[in-house]
């Protein structure tokens, strides 16, 4: 098999399809083994609550020749309502003792990002995941170490699987993908013309 043929780690460990990138902040801590069943109850609430919420501002109303005669004046109350959501959370992110931010590949089954050392096969870690720069609140998912490469610049590219996602919350973050997806088509798209 060539370089070409290769599947990258992330593949490897988690299967083909879309995957998510970004450059955000990721909180990796060690776990002494599998969390109770009772741990991914309440995260699993708490990430569903996340992903509704994160999928709600990336929603936005089309103006059309039938819209109706108050659409224009809850656009302008909405792009109010989220600058002032920007402005507290950078208030909040200089108060916050965020992680530096980290190069990440993440699918709904699983994560890869770079860590300093190479955590052993079979680990398990809790993992914070700083999705939204305007919502400082991080998705919280436990997950086991499936795959460890060293990367050319001295760090270790680390794929972590999801342990114990409901599947509303695995739903939420394939939605979430896709729509990144979609805009980073869209970007492409807008540059090549």
């Amino acid at each position: 098999m060539t370089d070409a043929e290769t599947p990258s780690l992330i593949n490897a460990c988690l299967g083909e399809g879309l995957t998510y990138l970004d450059v955000i902040p990721v909180q990796w801590e060690r776990l002494d083994g599998p969390p109770p069943e009772a741990t991914f109850a309440v995260l699993n609430e708490e990430n569903e609550r996340l992903l509704r919420y994160m999928s709600s501002l990336d929603e936005y109303m089309h103006e059309g020749k039938d819209a109706e005669p108050l659409a224009h004046d809850v656009a302008r109350l909405e792009f109010k309502v989220n600058m002032l959501m920007e402005m507290v959370s950078q208030v909040l992110a200089q108060r916050l003792e965020l992680p530096a931010p980290s190069a990440v590949e993440m699918k709904s089954n699983g994560i890869s990002c770079v860590m300093p050392e190479a955590p052993e096969q079979g680990r398990y870690f809790q993992l914070a995941v700083y999705l939204n720069r305007q919502y400082l609140k991080p998705l919280v998912v436990c997950g086991r170490v499936a795959g460890v490469e060293k990367a050319t610049d001295g760090v270790w590219k680390v794929v972590c699987t999801f342990e114990g996602l409901s599947d509303i919350v695995r739903d939420h973050l394939e939605r979430m993908i896709f729509r990144q997806h979609r805009r980073m088509v869209a970007l492409l798209h807008q540059t090549e013309k």
